[in-house]
């Protein structure tokens, strides 16, 4: 799934949730903090098919149950994120993200030059 040989498929799906995010009606007026929300938004895509995958109940309700819950936390996370603070702890889960896991990262040797 993180492998070099996925790149393709992992940029289009990376490139859904930026998608879905910018057309959002209550899309973040930042775009860094736009871009933010859409890396850790596919972040929590992933997380939720690791539980869904590692999910040991009876007819993986605990996964029914984290999608559920989900659900409800969605529209106070919206309202919570119009908040200054709740933006730049948005900006420095996403940087903490990148760091570990580098999934944004360009390829070595097609990073943009900057000047």
């Amino acid at each position: 799934m993180l492998s070099p040989t996925t790149s393709p498929s992992r940029q289009r799906v990376q490139a859904a949730f930026v998608r879905a995010v910018a057309e959002a009606t209550d899309a973040p007026a930042d775009p860094l903090d736009s871009a933010a929300l859409a890396r850790l938004s596919y972040l929590a895509h992933l997380s939720v098919l690791l539980w869904w995958l590692l999910d040991r109940s009876p007819q993986q309700r605990a996964t029914a149950a984290l999608l559920e819950l989900t659900e409800r936390a969605l529209p106070g996370l919206a309202l919570l994120l119009r908040l200054p603070p709740a933006r730049r702890w948005l900006r420095h889960l996403d940087e903490i993200a990148t760091d570990a896991l580098g999934l944004w990262r360009e390829p070595a040797g097609q990073q943009h030059s900057q000047g």
